[in-house]
């Protein structure tokens, strides 16, 4: 994902979407099995990569790398 990439991330007895570049070791994810996935390491690539934008209706959620994510803004109602 890229760092503007949001992800369904486990905070503070909360699920919140938090963008790629927000997240910590130590957060949790949810993967496509429903599973809570704990952060364990973070690996930016700092080279040019190949990037596909697409959407996915209609909540703009899906899987990416067997992680939640959406491809909206953090801001934004993933259930709208």
């Amino acid at each position: 994902v890229t760092r503007e990439h949001d992800l369904f991330v486990y905070i503070d007895k909360k699920w919140r979407w938090k963008t790629a570049r927000e997240l910590k070791e130590g957060m949790k994810l949810l993967n496509f099995l429903g599973e809570i996935v704990n952060i364990d390491s973070i690996e930016w690539i700092e080279e040019e990569v190949e990037v596909i934008n697409f959407d996915v209706e209609p909540l703009d959620i899906y899987y990416a790398g067997g992680m939640l994510v959406h491809n909206k803004g953090a801001s934004s109602d993933p259930g709208s």
